[in-house]
């Protein structure tokens, strides 16, 4: 059974280790780029979504509400990746004190 554990918890810091290693690739290509990514996708998603949706339950969608969600979600989307990108970059500095501190 501590077998078990050890080895979940092995997997788990390996899992830490290569999402660490991906933002460090993500964070190379610049925050800008980063928060427009997530900002655009969340736009098209929410936008789809809210459209399908009023499509199938109310017959269609009204070009002043879609205008209306293309900003709203844009502007969101765009708050969402900065959100997520300080986030992101407060875990990658806590790993890097704790890889210094392991280190000494």
């Amino acid at each position: 059974m501590f077998r078990l554990f050890k080895d979940i918890d092995a997997w788990r810091l390996q899992r830490q280790q290569r999402s660490l290693e991906h933002w460090e690739q993500v964070r190379a290509k610049g925050r800008a780029r980063f928060v427009l990514h997530q900002g655009m996708t969340w736009a098209v998603l929410m936008i789809a979504a809210t459209d399908v949706s009023d499509h199938l339950f109310e017959g269609g969608v009204e070009l002043s509400r879609l205008r209306f969600r293309i900003i709203c979600y844009s502007l969101s989307g765009i708050l969402i990746g900065f959100i997520a990108w300080s986030n992101q970059e407060g875990k990658y500095e806590r790993a890097r004190r704790s890889r210094r501190r392991n280190m000494i």
